[in-house]
């Protein structure tokens, strides 16, 4: 015998309420946000202060500056899960290198060394602050 009208609705209404709690209790649960965009001037602080500054400007491209250099390097940049993806802006046939990357706050964050490094050698990380 067919379900009447009245347990039918119930039903769908229960199944709703369960599906709508367990959507809500996903989407409160807080998770680590990846960052869209970066905006300023941010200075290295370690594991050397001062020696490289990065301008991330509003188009997606950052300028890199090392002291005592003549030289900007400019990169595309694009975020992915726990990285950053940079890409040199004066050639168009090399790829883009990711970088892990952490936001530690609204105002610096930590990167994978940006400087070639021996690669026998352990990870360094550079930490930022902006201006």
């Amino acid at each position: 015998m067919p379900a009447s009208p009245t347990k039918t609705f119930f039903r769908t209404i229960g199944f709703s309420m369960v599906v709508g709690a367990l959507a809500t209790a996903v989407s409160c649960v807080k998770s680590e946000s990846m960052p869209t965009a970066l905006d300023g001037l941010y200075t290295e602080v370690s594991p050397v202060g001062n020696a490289v500054t990065l301008n991330f400007l509003p188009t997606h491209y950052m300028v890199k500056h090392e002291t005592g250099s003549t030289y900007y390097d400019t990169f595309s940049y694009y975020f992915t899960t726990g990285k950053i993806n940079l890409k040199p802006a004066w050639t168009t046939t090399d790829p883009a290198s990711a970088f892990d990357f952490r936001q530690l706050d609204d105002t610096s964050f930590l990167i994978q060394n940006l400087e070639s490094t021996i690669p026998e050698a352990p990870e360094t990380y550079m930490q930022f602050v902006k201006h």
